[in-house]
């Protein structure tokens, strides 16, 4: 079992009239029915509830590394007065054009083991702004090891935090080598403590549970890829949905368009009793597939074609000119009322008619996409070497059989 890890911003504070210095203002904050009272940093009482084991602290040069370093360091039983003065001079000589400076050894001893300190630019332009992602994500990256688990506190700091915590979650996703555990992003509501008489901390999973959901939708509609839509509905108990959207995966990237078809019938009638956010997603998601389906009809050619628009829409060229031949076969093989048009025999037959066929063949076309399928068959091993122009004749190439087709 990996750390457990706090990332947590720490901003400049206010100013508290009894002791003349800056602070948080002190509440009792909740968690899970849980009350921790006189609580100045949100934290502490994180630190406490869930065991952490290690804390990230990102801020400015003129954050409130003082009052920090007093809360953690007399926590810790290593408090030194001289310490203390020295980050609050830090704080106090700090502006908005500050450097940041790695002078923050003793704060990183009394925050614990493992502890690090990420100082950062107050991101007051773009320069700033890309600096300081830049800093963050080596400083988080650096100091994380392989399985740790990670919890994220944005209660303190600028507002800019939020963003800089989706683009860390973002980064230690895709980007990161480190098997990692986002285990939950929290918000201390200070501003509820008046009327409840305490601050819930809330957790913000639903908002990063969305990004993903979205994310995977985008994998889903660009590159039809469901795998990680899969794998969300697994986490809500949708394991025929998810079986389904896995199986349609692979049929999309075998060009199985039978597959196609029948499996995306079969996620529509499993589309029931989902999550809020999977019900917001996911009809979305297939929209494109289901117009296909409604346009074509039961038209297996107007499929075919229609697919092979989609295909090529994504960049999946191969599977485009696959699909541009096969869709012309079964045209001919419809129009002559074969009974069986998967029949080899028929499809065989179907293909020599259209390197006659008035229209599919006008200008050589039949026999100039059947050889650009045929190269990509053999990996153009031999082959023509011109894939460029392949490519960029493609969608005219689709127009001109949809014209054909969907007459």
């Amino acid at each position: 079992m990996g750390r457990k890890v706090l990332i947590s911003f720490l901003g400049k504070g206010i100013l508290d009239r009894d002791a003349l210095n800056r602070a948080y203002l002190k509440a009792t904050y909740k968690i899970d029915e849980k009350s921790y009272e006189g609580e100045e940093f949100v934290s502490s009482p994180l630190s406490k509830h869930f065991a952490i084991d290690t804390k990230i602290i990102i801020g400015t040069m003129g954050s409130m590394w003082d009052a920090l370093y007093t809360h953690y360091a007399k926590e810790s039983d290593c408090y030194e007065e001289k310490i203390d003065e020295k980050y609050l001079e830090i704080s106090e000589k700090a502006d908005f054009d500050s450097e940041p400076q790695q002078v923050f050894a003793d704060l990183e001893k009394a925050l614990g083991v493992g502890s690090k300190v990420i100082p950062i630019y107050w991101g007051y332009n773009e320069v700033q702004m890309k600096q300081n992602l830049d800093i963050i994500i080596k400083g988080v990256d650096g100091t994380l090891q392989d399985g740790d688990e990670l919890y994220l506190d944005i209660t303190h700091g600028f507002r800019s935090s939020a963003v800089f915590i989706t683009t860390i979650l973002s980064y230690l996703r895709e980007v990161s080598t480190k098997n990692l555990k986002i285990k939950g992003m929290f918000y201390g509501m200070l501003e509820s403590a008046r009327s409840l008489k305490h601050a819930p901390i809330i957790d913000l999973g639903s908002v990063d549970n969305m990004l993903e959901w979205s994310k995977a939708a985008y994998n889903f509609k660009n590159h039809g890829n469901g795998q990680l839509i899969a794998d969300l509905l697994e986490k809500d108990n949708q394991q025929v949905l998810a079986l389904k959207i896995r199986e349609l995966t692979q049929a999309i990237r075998l060009s199985s368009v039978t597959q196609i078809k029948g499996l995306l019938g079969r996620v529509q009638k499993e589309m029931n009793d989902l999550s809020t956010q999977a019900r917001l997603i996911l009809p979305q998601t297939f929209k494109e597939f289901n117009d296909i389906i409604t346009k074509s009809g039961s038209q297996e050619s107007a499929f075919q074609i229609l697919m092979a628009e989609w295909y090529a829409q994504k960049d999946f060229y191969a599977q485009a000119y696959i699909l541009l031949v096969e869709a012309a076969v079964t045209y001919i093989c419809e129009q002559n009322e074969v009974e069986d048009i998967a029949s080899e025999n028929s499809r065989r037959d179907a293909k020599n008619q259209a390197y006659g066929h008035r229209e599919f063949n006008r200008n050589q076309l039949f026999k100039t996409i059947n050889n650009v399928r045929k190269d990509i068959a053999h990996a153009s091993i031999g082959g023509r070497n011109s894939f460029t122009a392949d490519i960029r004749d493609l969608e005219s190439r689709i127009n001109r059989y949809k014209a054909i087709i969907l007459k």
